[in-house]
C-alpha cells in the first residue's frame, strides 16, 4: 500500500495539472483568510 500511495504522490508530483489545481485552492484559501480579516 505505502509503495502505491508514493507512486501515486510522485505521479500527482509531476501532473502540471495537479500542481495547477493545488495552486488555484491554494489561492482560495488565501483569498478567504483575507475577506474574514477585512470584515
Amino acid at each position: 500500500h505505502v509503495a502505491h500511495l508514493e507512486a501515486l504522490l510522485e505521479k500527482a508530483r509531476d501532473d502540471s495539472s495537479s500542481a495547477h489545481d493545488f495552486e488555484v485552492k491554494t489561492l482560495c484559501i488565501c483569498e478567504e483568510g483575507s475577506v474574514d480579516l477585512n470584515q
